[in-house]
């Protein structure tokens, strides 16, 4: 399986929960076989693993989300014409998920978007971006592939 991932930061020093996580993840898919090819601003520090391929963005360093939407798409495009991929995922529909949800459409992409819903914290901003993201994003999977139970 080939995946294209969108980042803001996955720094091997970072103790930043979202962070810690994607790198931990990233590294335990490519050690699964899954072909990564993870978009990160330029200069970001990233682990060298194998299996993750790391494509820079600009502009370097001063990535932050609420440009994404105005940067990921064409270098998900460029990513989706060299190389190809079977899945498009976003850490956060907040704050990658738009920018991985306009790609999709503006270059009508026939891949499932796979983003995470983890923010709780009050906002303006979920009933806009958060609604929407996890609307157009793939149903949640279980690792059998198997859909969780909903609440009633």
């Amino acid at each position: 399986m080939r995946v294209c991932t969108p980042h803001c930061g996955i720094a091997p020093e970072s103790g930043s929960g979202g962070e810690v996580y994607e790198r931990e993840l990233l590294r335990d898919l490519a050690g699964l076989g899954v072909e990564l090819h993870i978009l990160l601003a330029r200069g970001k520090p990233h682990d060298d693993v194998p299996g993750c391929r790391v494509h820079p963005v600009w502009p370097p360093k001063g990535l932050r989300w609420p440009v994404t939407p105005f940067v990921f798409p064409r270098y998900v495009k460029r990513v989706w014409d060299r190389h190809g991929f079977d899945l498009l995922r976003a850490h956060s529909v907040r704050y990658v998920g738009p920018a991985a949800l306009l790609a999709r459409r503006r270059y009508r992409l026939p891949v499932p978007i796979v983003t995470h819903h983890h923010h709780l914290d009050p906002s303006p901003l979920n009933p806009h971006l958060e609604r929407r993201g996890a609307a157009a994003s793939h149903p949640p999977r279980t690792h059998r592939g198997v859909a969780p139970p909903q609440p009633a």
